[in-house]
């Protein structure tokens, strides 16, 4: 404003300045000012003029702030700049503080900018909340207060929790805490349920920590785990399960043995499976050791099962024995010590043997093992030894076993043997003696004949032989061959044939003449077999060939004979004289037919006879004889056909 411009005694003007509507303003001035003119004689005169405003102000008191729940327990606070007016500026800053509701307890933030995350807080808790503005030339007045309750929910739900083999057959759970959010707080603990795989049937355990040792479970099994939050506002959802297989813990270790005497200085060992338990899985398979008492001088077998056979052992020795468990984890601790002494007794005397021949002049001998008692233990080898049959000059074979080829023997020749039996405890007494006369190069027996016959062939100049091999006896050996020979009979004057075969044919002979034959085995002996018994056989008297009219190889039953209707033969006296003539139809073509002849009539033809007939009333195979005959009606000659097939 303009300076008062007033006399004064001393040409000075005084002026009083008060800057108004601040209570900070310093008070009111006195100055002298020098007048821009005097009069003489006056005194000075006093001005007062006001000192130029401040040049700002602290802001307004700002309103109250909003609040809002937001993630977890914390709280959004929001609130809009205080008014500026003629005595107050613009808030360049803002201080905000928080207290439990009532308890005036304030924690103070500086400098924050709307909207501000109040964090930190308790769940559930009711918060006093203040605002203060400020700029360079001060603060404010605190705001009035807002309250508002934190957020009480429960947690999110944990991830599926992470598994891993533990001690034994436990499991090491490990998880992390679930994120916060505006509708799920933090989880301040966790609860934990397990279950057999599958099963649904779970155990929980309350308030634990990551990790956590999940222990009791059955070794080798699959366990499901899942994980649950949990905050003052109640539990979240259970997670996703998780699954691990426990470890296979190792077997326990088995009982003690039982031991029991077994064959020569054997122990039978049996043992029964060990428990299984929470800490122990079934045994797979076991393993053995055994030492002599007290030497622990240990000799192992593995995978055996019960009952184990021992063998190997001392005689009379007292044996330890431990038995272990195992499985696919490890095996078990070695079972308590068993002990038993093995046996000491020498074995029963085999029964006398059986011998046969063999290939040459061998023998084969055979022989069953001694029977154990209670005072002989079972046999574990054999000797033999021979002699000849009643000179008691023994040839003895250690370790032989049954069948055994007893070798290097004379042929022919009567030998006895003995067995004995033996284990480690020694050796049996000899057996009963027995006695076989070994093979050799002894000859055949003479074979038997079985028949010596003209052939059914029509001729007059043949005999066939047949026979049968001699028989095998202790003097005899087989036949490998044979000789036959023939002679008029009664005059002994032989025709020997050699490496002849049953059947054989003798030619060359006359008709109806009777022939003495006899037949010798022959092998590798230096001289042939017996001949046989005298069998004499005579030759036809009558020729026999087929006529004109033949039958044809297929025929129908019951009607004439194709293709003519009947059959003609010849029937020659050679020299027997020729007194009829007959057809026969039969089923066999070597024995003679004498039932359903057919007489045939001669046909005008020099030594020719025929006759008209019908094929066989029945359908098969068949045979036509044409038969010649002498006085008496007696067959002299034959003549048998092929097979012909009847329709």
């Amino acid at each position: 404003m303009p300076n008062s411009r007033v006399p004064s005694p001393t040409s000075q003007r005084m002026t009083e300045v008060h800057a108004l509507g601040h209570p900070d303003s310093p008070p009111p001035q006195t100055r002298w000012s020098r007048p821009a003119y005097r009069r003489s004689a006056e005194p000075p005169v006093p001005v007062t003029n006001p000192t130029a405003p401040p040049t700002s102000c602290v802001p307004n008191s700002p309103n109250a702030v909003s609040l809002a729940q937001c993630d977890g327990n914390s709280l959004a606070v929001t609130w809009s700049a205080p008014a500026v007016d003629s005595t107050h500026d613009t808030a360049t800053g803002f201080n905000l503080r928080s207290s439990p509701s009532g308890a005036d307890t304030w924690t103070t933030v500086a400098d924050v900018t709307s909207p501000y995350t109040l964090s930190g807080l308790a769940a559930g808790a009711a918060i006093d909340v203040q605002l203060q503005g400020s700029n360079a030339t001060g603060m404010s007045e605190w705001s009035a207060t807002s309250t508002v309750t934190t957020a009480t929910a429960a947690p999110n739900t944990p991830n599926a929790p992470s598994l891993a083999p533990g001690t034994g057959s436990d499991l090491t759970v490990t998880w992390t805490a679930p994120g916060i959010d505006s509708t799920h707080n933090a989880a301040a603990s966790f609860n934990l349920q397990s279950s057999p795989s599958g099963a649904s049937t779970w155990t929980t355990v309350t308030g634990v920590s990551s990790p956590y040792d999940l222990s009791g479970l059955a070794a080798g099994t699959a366990i499901d785990v899942r994980l649950q939050g949990s905050n003052a506002a109640g539990p979240s959802a259970w997670s996703a399960t998780s699954t691990l297989i426990t470890a296979t813990a190792v077997p326990n270790p088995p009982s003690a043995a039982s031991l029991a005497r077994g064959a020569g200085s054997a122990l039978t060992v049996a043992w029964t499976a060990p428990a299984i338990d929470i800490t122990h899985n079934a045994a797979t398979s076991f393993n053995l050791r055994s030492s002599p008492s007290g030497a622990g001088t240990w000799t192992s077998v593995s995978g055996v099962t019960s009952p184990y056979i021992l063998s190997g052992l001392a005689a009379g020795a007292a044996i330890d024995v431990q038995v272990q468990s195992a499985n696919a984890a490890g095996m078990s601790a070695w079972s308590v010590t068993s002990t038993l002494s093995t046996a000491t007794a020498a074995p029963n005397t085999p029964t006398a043997p059986s011998l046969a021949q063999g290939t040459g002049s061998t023998l084969t001998v055979t022989w069953t093992a001694p029977a154990l008692d209670s005072t002989h233990n079972a046999a574990t080898g054999y000797n033999l030894r021979s002699s000849p049959a009643g000179t008691g000059t023994w040839t003895t074979v250690s370790s032989v076993t049954s069948p055994y080829t007893l070798s290097g023997l004379p042929a022919c020749a009567a030998i006895d043997v003995q067995v004995q039996s033996s284990n480690t405890a020694g050796m049996s007494a000899w057996s009963a003696t027995s006695t076989l006369t070994t093979a050799g190069t002894y000859a055949p027996n003479a074979p038997a004949i079985a028949s010596v016959a003209p052939p059914t062939d029509g001729t007059n100049t043949k005999l066939t032989v047949t026979w049968t091999a001699p028989v095998i006896d202790g003097t005899h050996g087989a036949a490998s061959g044979y000789n036959l020979r023939s002679s008029p009979s009664g005059a002994g004057t032989w025709t020997t044939v050699s490496g002849v075969t049953s059947p054989y044919t003798v030619t060359g002979l006359t008709g109806a003449t009777a022939i003495d034959v006899e037949v010798q085995g022959t092998n590798a002996a230096a001289s042939p077999g017996a001949w046989s018994a005298i069998t004499t056989g005579t030759t036809w008297g009558i020729t026999v060939a087929p006529g004109g009219w033949t039958a044809a190889p297929s025929q129908v039953h019951n009607t004439s004979v194709a293709p003519n209707g009947g059959v003609q033969m010849f029937a020659t006296p050679a020299p027997t004289a020729v007194t009829g003539a007959v057809f026969a139809w039969s089923t066999s073509a070597s024995a003679i037919p004498t039932t359903g002849l057919i007489t045939a009539g001669t046909d005008g033809q020099s030594h020719g006879w025929g006759q008209y007939f019908n094929a066989p009333a029945t359908t098969g195979t068949f045979y036509l004889w044409m038969l010649a005959q002498s006085a008496g009606a007696t067959t002299s000659g034959a003549l048998v056909t092929s097979a012909i097939t009847v329709s």
